[in-house]
């Protein structure tokens, strides 16, 4: 986000290539990228637009079709294939004419020709303002029915998508082109980045860990519509991932790791204080341990955590300075009750 431009990191964060300046006064807010890597969908306060290699150190950027001057994109989940060579992005957005309706979009890239564009293709209103959007692309289909109204099957081709709001969490479904909206989940008080994760000790039930603003950390059981559990996080919680039995969390304090071994009643297990700056999203590398923590101010950290309880800072990227994990407790927050 340095810049108002995108940049293309490598593992070490280290540059490969960057977008020009998108935007003269509006901050690049998410980013989803394509299978390859090479492509991205991203938004900016006032829009969505495809970045693409366009050769060299440069990324080429084009608008995206189909969407509303409006609307002001949120998260961007990266890109899965429904079909053989078509990928499609799930986009969660907020009406700038109405604060309290939210959009989830669905914007398909295409290639051919020498040329890669994308456009939106479904869209539903889900009632207040989006915030974090995934489609369900693991579960098996009895785990996808069990969230459905009625406990229906998806058929074939049909995807399941879930959604945070600022008040629910909500189910959708594509199918035929066409995005509905299935079911709410009531979740007031706030709700921003999000993960799934099948757990293992509740029947193989598909959980949605949230990270919930000032509300600190929801675990969601998406069959029962029931809250399992909330851990408090000091400040603002952006944005979850999971990691095996790992809660991530990017919130004011850093990084703050839980362990869901028990999601009925999870544990904290380490935090990573990031000096200067406030979580706002993360990417996980789970087969190398690795999370990539974006603290805003204090720009893009990586962080190792293959050591249990000893996650370590090795690379930095953007505003602010390398920083060391601060693992203190007392130290790091001051932890509400």
């Amino acid at each position: 986000n340095a810049g108002k431009r995108v940049y293309l990191l490598d593992a070490a964060l280290k540059e490969l290539a960057r977008s020009d300046e998108l935007s003269k006064d509006k901050d690049v807010n998410a980013i989803g990228l394509s299978l390859s890597g090479q492509d991205a969908i991203v938004g900016t306060s006032d829009g969505l637009s495809l970045l693409t290699m366009a050769g060299g150190r440069h990324l080429a950027t084009q608008p995206v079709a189909g969407f509303a001057a409006t609307l002001t994109p949120g998260r961007i989940a990266d890109s899965i294939a429904l079909t053989p060579g078509v990928e499609s992005f799930v986009v969660a957005a907020q009406d700038t004419t109405n604060s309290s309706v939210g959009v989830i979009l669905i914007v398909q890239l295409t290639r051919g020709g020498g040329r890669t564009s994308a456009s939106v293709v479904a869209s539903c209103v889900v009632g207040s303002a989006a915030r974090d959007a995934k489609m369900v692309h693991s579960a098996t289909n009895a785990v996808q029915s069990s969230i459905m109204v009625g406990g229906d099957a998806p058929s074939g081709g049909a995807r399941t998508i879930i959604a945070t709001t600022t008040s629910s969490l909500v189910v959708l479904q594509l199918e035929n082109g066409q995005l509905a909206l299935q079911r709410t989940i009531a979740l007031p008080g706030g709700n921003d980045g999000f993960d799934l994760v099948t757990s293992a000790d509740l029947t193989g039930d598909l959980l949605a860990v949230v990270a919930a603003g000032a509300n600190g950390l929801r675990i969601v059981n998406l069959r029962t519509g029931a809250l399992l559990s909330q851990m408090a996080v000091p400040g603002w919680s952006g944005s979850a991932r999971v990691a095996d039995s790992i809660a991530l969390v990017a919130a004011d304090a850093g990084l703050v790791a839980f362990d869901l071994a028990q999601p009925t009643r999870p544990t904290r297990a380490w935090a990573c204080g990031l000096t200067g700056g406030t979580g706002w999203n993360l990417a996980v590398d789970e087969a190398a341990r690795i999370a990539f923590v974006a603290a805003t101010a204090s720009g893009l950290h990586a962080v190792l955590f293959a050591a249990p309880s000893k996650p370590l800072t090795y690379a930095h990227f953007g505003e602010g300075v390398p920083t060391v994990c601060n693992t203190t407790w007392p130290a790091l927050v001051s932890w509400p009750d």
